[in-house]
């Protein structure tokens, strides 16, 4: 699910991108392992606007991004990580991209108020009834540490797809347009 997750997938395009612009890329073997450790907020896009408002209008379509985040089982046992990541680039071009985290399983309020008041309110219910009544360990720790593989032509389509597809659609458009002004003049 992590893989899956819209800030993981850009967070894996800003890698892709830095193996396909580095200088060794398709001539020679080469590892990345400075990268800095990466704060990853999964879950999904939330809504903007007041956190107390949204809950008390769970069905209004300007707050379904954060209801939607709320229903996603990775916003409860992660909400956000820390993650290390080691990249292998072969000869070949062909990838392999290490990720690493530890976390700690803590559904409590931020004790130093660094979170907004409702997220806190949030976070008091549900970890009073998690930790406190259900007694749910709040040292438990949750850890990934899993590789993904890609061959020269993924990570290639992963740091450039983008802009593929805008330079195709922008291609399409101006033939489009020919073939609109090529059908006026043969219709006149």
């Amino acid at each position: 699910m992590i893989n899956e997750d819209p800030q993981f997938v850009e967070y894996e395009k800003e890698i892709a991108k830095k193996i396909v612009h580095h200088p060794k890329f398709g001539k020679e073997f080469f590892e990345i392992i400075d990268l800095p450790l990466r704060g990853i907020q999964l879950g999904g896009k939330r809504a903007k606007g007041n956190m107390l408002d949204q809950f008390k209008h769970p069905f209004s379509v300007k707050y379904r991004d954060t209801w939607k985040v709320a229903a996603n089982e990775l916003t409860w046992l992660l909400r956000s990580i820390g993650v290390i990541t080691l990249v292998v680039v072969e000869k070949s071009g062909n990838v392999r991209i290490q990720h690493k985290f530890q976390d700690t399983f803590d559904l409590r309020a931020s004790e130093d108020g660094s979170r907004s008041i409702e997220y806190d309110v949030v976070s008091i219910i549900s970890g009073f009834l998690y930790h406190d009544i259900a007694g749910g360990n709040d040292l438990m720790k949750v850890r990934g540490n899993w590789i993904n593989q890609y061959s020269k032509k993924d990570i290639e389509w992963k740091a450039n797809g983008d802009k593929i597809i805008e330079e195709g659609m922008k291609k399409m458009k101006e033939k489009l347009e020919q073939d609109r002004l090529k059908w006026i003049r043969d219709t006149q």
